[in-house]
């Protein structure tokens, strides 16, 4: 080493955290919450280990079986944990006080300060009720100067078959079928027969009361209201007209025909009207 140089010489000293001359201890603890995933607590020790439970919070220092600061062989704190307190303002956090024992408790304010003003629910002005107007249903009256007429719908004979109801309104060769059965009812009115009709009002020009093709037979000659009877091919169970039988469409005879072997079939409509007969 020639004269005159200077070497430097580093010395490197050791630093601890727990080196007053260096470091002031500030710190404090903070809990956290893994069912709600927050920070729920703080405190203003320093453990070495934690135990956390859904209600309690175990945290404590360790040093089993050996002194610690003179403050015995085993320290432990234990104590409910508080929450963090918000205020309404948008830029601050608020704290309780630390607490320095597990005995200290911090008691929120609770009161309640403010104006309370009375509401009124009265109402004032005029109030019109309005009633919505009654709907009058003007029924249907039939005209005068109608003849009642009996017309057959069906029958049962127990003697041919025992229970059966035969409909005679299906079709001209059903309503055919069934004269022979409704003469005998009307002559002999034997007990194995029973025999349905329907009352019926006819609207007619004839003055011996038979229907004419284009007269009306409405339903009920006694019933109010202006009913026509249904669809079908009907006959008559008053004898002096019997073998006669009538086609109804919307309560209109259309079509007039006889049983007889000969029949004669009459069929009108608004503009024609044809006769055919048929041996």
């Amino acid at each position: 080493m020639s004269e005159g140089t200077i070497v430097p010489v580093i010395i490197r000293t050791p630093v601890y955290l727990n080196d007053p001359e260096f470091f002031c201890n500030k710190s404090w603890t903070m809990s956290f919450n893994f069912n709600t995933k927050s920070w729920v607590s703080f405190h203003s020790y320093i453990p070495n280990f934690y135990i956390g439970e859904n209600n309690f919070f175990y945290s404590g220092i360790n040093g089993c079986c050996t002194n610690v600061d003179g403050e015995g062989d085993f320290q432990a704190l234990v104590g409910e944990m508080d929450k963090l307190i918000f205020t309404t303002s948008t830029t601050t956090q608020y704290f309780p006080p630390i607490p320095t024992t597990t005995s200290t408790t911090t008691v929120l304010d609770c009161s309640l300060e403010g104006v309370v003003v009375a509401t009124s629910c009265e109402l004032e002005g005029q109030g019109i009720i309005t009633v919505p107007p009654t709907t009058t249903t003007t029924l249907c009256v039939k005209p005068s100067g109608l003849y009642s007429i009996d017309l057959a719908i069906g029958y049962i004979d127990d003697l041919v078959a025992p229970g059966v109801y035969v409909n005679t309104t299906f079709s001209l060769l059903d309503v055919c079928l069934s004269v022979p059965t409704l003469n005998d009812y009307y002559i002999n009115n034997p007990p194995t027969l029973t025999v349905y009709f329907i009352e019926g009002a006819l609207q007619t020009d004839n003055i011996y009361g038979y229907p004419e093709v284009g007269d009306i037979i409405y339903t009920g000659f006694n019933e109010p209201g202006c009913a026509v009877i249904a669809d079908g091919w009907y006959t008559s169970i008053r004898g002096d007209f019997q073998d006669y039988v009538y086609n109804i469409s919307g309560g209109v005879v259309i079509e007039i025909a006889s049983c007889n072997p000969t029949t004669t079939t009459t069929t009108t409509n608004p503009t024609t009207t044809t006769t055919t007969t048929t041996p």
